[in-house]
């Protein structure tokens, strides 16, 4: 059996491991055991909500959007929401062995709540 443990945290600067591992247990065709540690759901909680939105080059995404579409930029970051909510593990399939999953999340932190 193959272990995948990840752990993502509020300071992180890359909170997508755990995402990421969700994403393969849910999707691997043998059954993981997967243990992601305060993971987001989503990838867009880490660029739209999280840490990476302040790395994110909305001022160039919008450009390149309001040449083709007019899209303000708060049109441009509500896009953005949309294309990785693909990545939303709840919308996923249910893993193949449901019991080898472990979720260790929290509501807050030591810096507030998260979003």
């Amino acid at each position: 059996m193959i272990v995948i443990i990840c752990f993502s945290s509020q300071l992180s600067c890359d909170r997508e491991g755990g995402v990421h591992a969700a994403m393969v247990g849910s999707l691997h065709p043998t059954p993981l055991a997967v243990l992601p540690l305060l993971a987001p759901h989503s990838a867009a909680v880490a660029f739209c909500e999280g840490i990476l939105r302040y790395g994110t080059a909305w001022n160039a995404l919008m450009r390149d959007e309001a040449r083709s579409t007019g899209m303000n930029l708060e049109q441009v970051q509500e896009r953005m929401r949309t294309v990785l909510g693909l990545t939303d593990v709840t919308k996923f399939p249910i893993p193949k062995n449901p019991s080898a999953v472990i979720f260790v999340s929290a509501t807050v932190s030591s810096s507030g709540p998260f979003t």
